[in-house]
């Protein structure tokens, strides 16, 4: 395991790529609350490149589809 890596779970508790991907998915959970953007939309403006990855990951992680995340939390201004 290279030193990076290494040193980055040391303080983090997960690898870089499964930070990466926490960090896109909670930046997607606040535009799912406050944005009327599509969810292939919001897929693409936090780094998914497939919109069905990202709706898999998402549910993972929320543990509802990002449609029914979107209808039960958005508020837009």
């Amino acid at each position: 395991e290279p030193a990076f890596r290494k040193n980055f779970k040391k303080v983090y508790l997960v690898s870089p790529n499964k930070y990466i991907r926490l960090l896109r998915l909670e930046n997607a959970s606040k535009l799912l609350q406050t944005t009327n953007s599509s969810i292939s939309e919001i897929a693409a403006l936090s780094g998914f490149d497939d919109t069905k990855y990202f709706s898999k990951q998402f549910h993972k992680r929320y543990g509802l589809s990002p449609k029914d995340y979107k209808l039960k939390y958005n508020k837009p201004k």
